[in-house]
């Protein structure tokens, strides 16, 4: 027998790295807090299949999804704290230099006179079009102080915000059902996992 404080209480929260997850973003606006301008690169494959759908880390070298031809994209991760979920989670930004995209809209809002003293009202309305909206804090902001503060540290520890998304290896790919009749149909069986 072993004791369950022992298996799964041995770190405080303190200690543990902060889990990470991704903003979402849809047409009724998502608030969050900007506290920096510092943003992580990121390689994303959108994955749509039933074992695995959504957003992915694209683990390079053998990548089966890069080796059927499917770009990963490039996006720019910008740490944001979420007001509804009171939680530090990862903004993806694309490389879109609309006017009504996502970067543009929030670069007026990344000076030192915005950061952590306003909070953005953020919706999606049509495909790679954003409304961005501020408004001063003007309430208690020590949650979102306190919240910072645990990221950061978590951030010195190695905490990437890549980690907001899925990370499976090459041979994992590979083995997802419609990325497998992929590489059966496209790649010669000499080149096939």
């Amino acid at each position: 027998m072993s004791s369950l404080l022992d298996r799964f209480g041995g770190a405080s929260d303190d200690q543990r790295p902060e889990a990470l997850t991704a903003v979402r973003l849809g047409q009724k606006p998502t608030k969050v807090v900007l506290f920096t301008d510092q943003v992580e690169d990121v390689l994303l494959h959108y994955v749509n299949d039933p074992e695995v759908r959504g957003y992915l880390v694209c683990p390079g070298g053998e990548c089966p999804l890069c080796r059927i031809g499917e770009t990963p994209e490039h996006f720019s991760l910008l740490p944001a704290y979420n007001l509804a979920y009171r939680t530090i989670e990862a903004l993806h930004i694309s490389d879109n230099d609309a006017p009504t995209s996502l970067a543009i809209g929030l670069l007026p809002h990344l000076g030192p006179e915005h950061l952590r003293r306003e909070f953005l009202a953020i919706s999606r309305r049509e495909f790679g079009q954003y409304l961005v909206e501020a408004a001063p804090l003007q309430g208690d902001v020590s949650l979102v102080e306190a919240a910072i503060e645990r990221f950061e540290a978590s951030r010195a520890k190695g905490l990437e915000l890549a980690s907001a998304y899925r990370h499976m290896s090459a041979e994992e790919l590979a083995r997802v059902p419609s990325i497998r009749e992929q590489l059966r149909a496209i790649l010669p069986p000499e080149d096939q996992p």
